[in-house]
């Protein structure tokens, strides 16, 4: 603490004594992660073996007992922030994917559902971009969403911007009670099971407010076209983006990949 600051009563720094405000973060000063559906009951088989009896594959950076994790972790922990490495991308890809976004048409009046949203790497961006409230992000990875919640929305002062950040482990899109412009699954259904997919799309399809998208990145939709009509939609744009320094990035992780990255936006022949 600087000899600028004061302490309250439990001795945290509030202000500097000429007035200007000191930066606050923390489970209290975010924005309260809503219980969209309940957890699991982990029990015997712990975490990673009761998330895959819902259909989720559960990556090795994110084998971790939720409960567990809350338990421990301290705000000093979200400083490392090793949260915006733990899906394998890179954090900038939720700036690239929100540019794109506005030249697909949103608008600050669309409401927008993040499935899968993580820590907000595009929640971040959207929330600041949309009208009030109008952001929804569900996940069922405890510590991203308290990541997203307590650091990340505070850090960028996004709060009065009320967005809505559910714990869901079940795609309750129906229980939020929205229509959406939007509904974003980045790299998200590409780790649930395929009997479970086509479920969880129907449930997307139903959430869609007219003429809304669902847009796929930077995976492929992962219906053949039959399917697809099946299903009710249809592919409305397609598109493979070129993103300078992914490939080096990849590489650097052991992985060989391209520095391209595939975008795929479906909508109902309703819309």
């Amino acid at each position: 603490m600087t000899k600028d600051q004061t302490t309250n009563e439990n001795g945290d720094s509030s202000q500097a004594n000429n007035g200007t405000p000191v930066l606050e973060l923390g489970l209290a000063k975010g924005v309260p992660v809503q219980q969209l559906s309940r957890a699991p009951n982990f029990g015997a088989l712990g975490w990673r073996e009761t998330m895959r009896t819902t259909g989720l594959s559960v990556e090795p950076e994110l084998e971790l007992d939720p409960e567990k994790v809350r338990k421990t972790y301290s705000l000093g922990h979200f400083f490392h922030e090793k949260h915006h490495s733990y899906y394998g991308m890179p954090w900038v890809m939720g700036k690239v994917y929100f540019d794109l976004l506005k030249i697909r048409g949103l608008m600050k009046n669309h409401k927008v559902l993040d499935a899968g949203c993580g820590a907000g790497r595009i929640g971040i961006h959207l929330i600041d971009y949309l009208d009030r409230g109008n952001y929804h992000g569900f996940d069922s990875h405890r510590p991203s969403l308290d990541a997203f919640s307590a650091y990340e929305v505070p850090l960028r002062d996004l709060q009065n911007k009320s967005p809505n950040i559910y714990e869901d482990y079940m795609f309750s899109v129906e229980g939020i009670g929205v229509k959406f412009d939007y509904i974003l699954d980045f790299s998200t259904t590409i780790h649930i099971e395929e009997n479970f997919r086509r479920d969880i799309y129907l449930k997307f399809r139903d959430a869609l407010a007219p003429g809304g998208s669902i847009i796929s990145a930077p995976g492929t939709i992962l219906f053949q076209q039959p399917e697809l009509k099946s299903l009710g939609f249809y592919h409305s744009h397609r598109r493979r983006l070129k993103v300078e320094g992914l490939e080096e990035f990849h590489r650097a992780k052991g992985k060989k990949r391209s520095e391209y990255t595939s975008w795929n936006e479906i909508q109902t022949r309703s819309s």
